[in-house]
């Protein structure tokens, strides 16, 4: 949500700059990850998102529910790739860490890291 981005962002001091940067990038991703998952898998991602802030979800079940085939993994594993990247080009780590965690799709990768 805007509210939890905002929030993120005051926490980690990013600059106008860098918060354009990163919503525009965010934007991106999850249209791309729209074009990979089903639109069922997309909202339960979605929902898993909004839940996120009050109530951590446990990876496994979320890629349980999920279900993603072995193509969508590796799909949304180069998209979610191409996403740290374009991140990194404009945050320091502290901020990159604390923007992935806020996404409830760094869960589906965080064994990846």
């Amino acid at each position: 949500s805007r509210s939890a981005f905002r929030e993120t962002a005051r926490e980690l001091n990013l600059s106008r700059s860098q918060m354009q940067s990163v919503a525009g990038i965010m934007r991106d991703f999850s249209d791309e990850i729209q074009d990979i998952l089903t639109p069922e898998q997309f909202e339960l991602l979605q929902s898993t998102r909004e839940q996120q802030a009050s109530q951590p979800e446990d990876t496994e079940m979320l890629k349980e529910a999920l279900a993603l085939t072995q193509t969508q993994s590796t799909q949304l594993a180069v998209v979610r790739e191409e996403m740290v990247t374009g991140l990194k080009e404009v945050l320091e780590p502290y901020q990159l860490e604390g923007i992935m965690e806020m996404t409830a799709f760094s869960q589906l990768s965080s064994d990846e890291r």
